[in-house]
């Protein structure tokens, strides 16, 4: 008997995306139900019926139903699927989130583990979940897995949520790496980081579906998984799902700026122009003139592409006596922009940077006057 079924995680439903402007937003939201059909039909073509999420289906606790409507529909409306939904640190059991949720009615095809436990899902397919019952956990949610006793001979799965190793920032929960093999489980399936993530043959993590950050760890995925009896290896394929493509770009800058350094590449990394959002982190000395052609040129880019987020915290400006001599024409503009020059060489830190993007949007400025380029 082969069993084959989905794993996915953090949906994260209803992320606000801040730093973008309201409509990218809007559509970055919009993207995190609309995958919910492309899982579907991945389980479809590989003849999946269950579909496991490990954790934050949604982002926070709110219970505006603005929020949850449209994806439950969603859930419902693939009635030949069974969808095992467990709450993470994001939705955990005890926030708000649930009890509308749980209120309103769940469709049949859903089914939501609140307590710990063991369910078999299948003949002979147990499945041991491990909601999180708050945002944070002093004991690993999953120890009691290893004492969970199960049918004679049934496949084994886990369904958990936390993590197993130190990814760069403070766990709220910790599960321990070897949990698969103490508790002879045939696959347990992680969610809490954002990126697809194999930790041992029978341990994974699934990672969003829909990537929501400029972290390249491999996200936008979710995991076919079959197993083909008890104590057998699970064979594991990655199936894309992911629409949006987000990449950060390191820009070095010396008094000038070469275009390939911002435009390279930038085609061939995501399907449709519209799909890509772009970070770029500028670094290095840049005169006020050529920053005033750096910046219609990233107007353009972003009007191109999905997005742009600019980081110009490690860009200087350097004056040349090029700049100064170009707004001669103009004498108000020359003396304020001598003005801001000597300041910007006889300041401060603090000053020095408020003197220098003083210059920048002068030129700014014109190189938009003259081109008609707007913001």
């Amino acid at each position: 008997m082969t069993f084959k079924f989905i794993h996915t995680a953090d949906w994260q439903i209803g992320k606000r995306f801040g730093a973008f402007d309201d409509e990218t937003a809007a559509r970055l939201r919009a993207a995190r139900i609309s995958v919910i059909e492309r899982i579907a039909q991945s389980a479809r073509d590989r003849g999946a019926v269950h579909i496991l999420v490990a954790g934050d289906i949604f982002d926070r606790e709110g219970a505006d139903p603005s929020v949850y409507q449209q994806p439950i529909a969603k859930l419902k409306s693939s009635k030949d699927l069974i969808w095992h939904l467990i709450p993470g640190n994001h939705d955990a059991v005890s926030g708000s989130i649930w009890g509308p949720i749980i209120k309103d009615g769940l469709p049949s095809n859903v089914r939501l583990y609140s307590e710990p436990g063991i369910h078999e899902i299948a003949d002979g397919i147990d499945l041991l979940v491990s909601p999180l019952m708050s945002r944070t956990a002093t004991d690993d949610p999953t120890r009691w897995m290893d004492s969970g006793q199960s049918g004679a001979h049934n496949i084994r799965i886990g369904l958990a949520h936390g993590s197993v190793a130190d990814f760069g920032a403070e766990a709220s929960v910790l599960i321990d790496k070897d949990r698969a093999q103490k508790a002879q489980l045939d696959y347990l399936a992680l969610g809490d980081w954002h990126g697809l993530k194999e930790i041992d043959p029978r341990t994974y993590y699934s990672g969003t579906p829909e990537p929501d950050s400029f972290m390249q760890n491999d996200p936008g995925f979710v995991l076919s998984v079959e197993l083909d009896g008890e104590g057998s290896f699970p064979r594991v394929e990655r199936i894309k799902v992911g629409q949006y493509y987000w990449h950060e770009r390191l820009i070095e800058i010396a008094a000038d700026f070469d275009q390939n350094l911002i435009h390279g590449g930038l085609d061939d990394l995501a399907s449709e122009p519209d799909l890509l959002l772009l970070k770029f982190r500028l670094r290095g000395t840049i005169s006020p003139e050529a920053y005033g052609r750096l910046d219609q040129e990233l107007i353009r880019l972003g009007g191109t592409y999905g997005a742009l987020i600019r980081n110009e915290k490690r860009l200087e400006t350097r004056v040349l006596g090029s700049d100064l001599e170009s707004l001669k024409s103009d004498p108000t503009l020359h003396l304020a922009a001598m003005r801001l020059s000597e300041l910007n060489e006889a300041a401060g830190e603090s000053d020095k940077e408020t003197s220098g993007a003083a210059l920048k949007r002068l030129f700014v400025y014109l190189a938009r006057l003259e081109s008609g380029v707007k913001s």
